[in-house]
């Protein structure tokens, strides 16, 4: 018992020693605050308190840096060029996000109509099976009835030709001792 216990406590340190300085709050104050950026390492557990975040690799860091630099320091147009270029293609692109957002809204909605009409359809059938249902089981009951019926009329039918052959038997037997003697 003290070796499983002694087995989970280490466990459970080791994991704690793991997580150790690993997981980054990136606070919602954040966002409004003139910071410089921060670095993130593989392993390394974000915690995000505002709605986005945008995050960068080192390589294209550089490399916005620089375009920035160059831009502040001095009046270079392809720098400022490729910069309302690549504005513009973020515009783009959320315009096309948006387009692409409300044609997703317009199928969910266009499916949740055609669902709720399957749904009012599907009631109305099985409202329709139960009657058809109900009519099948009076149906049933009326067949059973007038098979009843039908054994015993057959029944009294059948009596009735007895009694008959019998009488008929009675009279014949009658008239040929009659005639007989």
């Amino acid at each position: 018992m003290r070796i499983w216990l002694i087995l989970i406590l280490s466990f459970w340190w080791q994991m704690t020693w793991a997580q150790s300085g690993r997981m980054k709050t990136i606070p919602s104050e954040y966002q409004d605050m003139n910071i410089t950026p921060w670095v993130f390492t593989g392993g390394d557990t974000l915690v995000i308190e505002m709605d986005s975040v945008y995050l960068v690799n080192s390589e294209r860091y550089y490399f916005y840096r620089k375009v920035h630099r160059r831009i502040l320091s001095s009046d270079d147009s392809t720098c400022s060029e490729l910069l309302r270029t690549y504005e513009k293609r973020l515009e783009y692109f959320d315009i096309r996000y948006q387009e692409m957002a409300v044609n997703s809204h317009e199928g969910q909605m266009i499916t949740l109509g055609i669902l709720q009409e399957t749904n009012e359809k599907v009631e109305e059938l099985q409202i329709d099976l139960e009657l058809a249902r109900k009519e099948l089981e009076e149906s049933r009951k009326s067949l059973e009835e007038a098979d009843k019926e039908l054994n015993k009329t057959q029944s009294r039918n059948r009596k009735k030709v007895v009694v008959s052959g019998v009488i008929g038997l009675g009279i014949g037997l009658i008239l040929g001792i009659l005639t007989a003697s």
